[in-house]
């Protein structure tokens, strides 16, 4: 029914002559058949671009090289117009040097005819002058002119000279002063040694937050340096990079470093990179003390560092620390700096102030309560730590006396002057005060208080006794004044009299009478002043 015959198999196990081979067999003869007709098609197409792409290489070939030919034109013509105008000056400086020889022989010839023509005049008389002589003028003046104008052209010609002598050194100066700055811009041998020297100590016992401050506020160090610095872990790192910083600085860095040491208290490593700055000498002649003043000394009496820290501070340098925490107590702390970096640097420094302004607001109270048993704080003088009190009352002395018998003073000044900030800048754990008022002091402050008020008690009783007798004189004065002035209760006015006779006279002198009288009952104004001073004078002196 069927005709079955074997096909043969390939290679995938599957018959040649399957529906499913001839199917990918005519497709991939379709795709062939589209792309050669596509070649065909767009062969032309290539074939054009291909010229066009040729002809717009040559185009830009010609325009190179036209481009090349016109610089060398212009280079050319430069060079033949500087030339020309070479060949043009050297003809005016031969022309001006045969002119020069020109008028140099005919000096010589003008001279020698002149002296032939005045042994000819002396022997022959007068003679008419020849035509050459005037030719020999014209030739003088145009030489002369020729000399003119050859001496303005080497006057200009000495002008530019000039200042291109005066450009050349000013350059040199220029280049003088660069090389000043740059010597400035590095740091000499000797600091740098110092500093290498000394460079374990430092690195261990650096304290950098303030000097980085100081250093910034000096233009020794930009806010990005001290950033870099900032950003290092530990202090010794820290320090380790500020030194390598002041290594790369002029000789001012080093300057500035040593003086900020100073200044935050670190005097002891200043002096090991750089030479003690000498102590003012004192005052031969002390202050003259003043009528009642006592002075509370405050000094340093121990400073116990913390465990495993080398002491920062010594005695000397706790008492100076408290001395200018007294005398800076009253100022007002405040950062003024519309900088962004700034900002972002007052932030990270912002515990740190408020603890600066809690330390001084306990200063400034304790010293409100020494303030307290005097009128002020006339002086803060240096030594130990000494507060120069001017008491106001002999209460207030003993009172301050006392406070310091019983220990409440030292305390007192113990708890207030010995802050946080003064235990970290010292690296230490707890420092100890002692104070003192010399007993003798005392006495004659007392013995003074006493003097004053005893004169000030004698001054009230003398004016209290003078008023009074000022005020019993004129109670005298009044009292002779109404004496002289008053009339006799009997006696009727002249006044009253008068009126009195007129109303006898008119025919009511009865009940007009009575009215007198009742008038005349009525004081005085002379008798009414002397009552309401008598009253005044009691109530003064039962005030007093």
């Amino acid at each position: 029914m069927y005709n079955w015959s074997r096909a043969p198999l390939d290679s995938g196990g599957e018959s040649d002559n399957s529906p499913g081979v001839r199917r990918t067999w005519n497709n991939q003869a379709k795709d062939f058949e589209c792309q050669t007709y596509h070649m065909e098609d767009h062969s032309e197409e290539g074939s054009d671009y291909d010229e066009g792409f040729s002809k717009g290489a040559d185009v830009r070939n010609i325009r190179e090289k036209i481009q090349k030919l016109e610089r060398e034109k212009a280079k050319l013509e430069k060079q033949e117009a500087e030339k020309h105008m070479l060949e043009q000056r050297l003809k005016e400086v031969s022309a001006s040097v045969s002119d020069l020889k020109n008028v140099k022989n005919s000096g010589n010839v003008s001279t020698a005819s002149t002296s032939r023509g005045k042994s000819n005049k002396n022997n022959r008389g007068h003679e008419v002058p020849s035509s050459s002589g005037s030719g020999v003028v014209d030739m003088l003046k145009e030489q002369r002119a020729k000399l003119n104008r050859l001496t303005h052209q080497r006057g200009d010609s000495g002008s530019t000279r000039q200042e291109v002598d005066d450009d050349e050194e000013s350059e040199s100066g220029d280049e003088q002063e660069e090389d000043s700055r740059n010597l400035d811009k590095v740091m000499s041998m000797e600091h740098k040694m110092k500093l290498q020297h000394h460079r374990d100590t430092l690195v261990e016992s650096l304290i950098p937050d303030d000097i980085l401050n100081d250093l910034i506020a000096n233009k020794v160090l930009l806010i990005g340096d001290v950033s870099r610095i900032k950003e290092k872990n530990t202090q010794e790192a820290m320090n380790e990079e500020l030194l390598n910083n002041l290594g790369k600085r002029s000789d001012r860095a080093f300057y500035v470093f040593v003086k900020s040491l100073r200044k935050t208290l670190q005097g002891y490593l200043a002096d090991l990179i750089d030479e003690p700055v000498p102590k003012p000498t004192l005052r031969k002649t002390k202050r003259k003390r003043q009528k009642a003043e006592l002075n509370v000394s405050v000094d340093c009496e121990s400073v116990l560092p913390l465990p495993k820290k080398k002491p920062q501070c010594s005695c000397q340098e706790v008492e100076e620390q408290i001395l200018v925490m007294a005398r800076t107590a009253y100022s007002t702390i405040r950062r003024r700096d519309n900088t962004p970096a700034s900002f972002e640097q007052f932030k990270k420094e912002l515990s740190q102030t408020n603890d600066i302004i809690k330390d001084t607001a306990e200063v400034m109270h304790t010293l409100k309560i020494l303030c307290k048993h005097g009128d002020e704080i006339s002086d803060i003088s240096y030594g130990s730590v000494k507060f120069t009190i001017h008491c106001k009352s002999l209460r207030s002395v003993t009172s301050l006396w006392e406070m310091y018998r019983c220990g409440d003073l030292l305390e007192l000044l113990q708890r207030g002057l010995i802050t946080k900030t003064l235990l970290r800048k010292c690296q230490a754990r707890d420092v100890r005060l002692r104070v003192r008022i010399p007993e003798e002091e005392y006495l004659q402050c007392v013995k003074d208080l006493e003097s004053d008020e005893h004169l000030s008690l004698e001054k009230f009783r003398k004016s209290v006794s003078s008023h009074a007798r000022v005020l019993r004189s004129k109670h005298r004065d009044w009292e002779k004044l109404s004496t002289t002035q008053d009339f006799d209760q009997g006696q009727t006015r002249y006044a009253f009299r008068e009126i009195q006779r007129n109303v006898t006279s008119s025919g009511d002198a009865k009940s007009l009478k009575a009215k007198v009288t009742e008038c005349e009952k009525v004081p005085s104004t002379t008798t009414r002043k002397r009552l309401l001073f008598q009253t005044r004078l009691r109530s003064a002196v039962s005030g007093q």
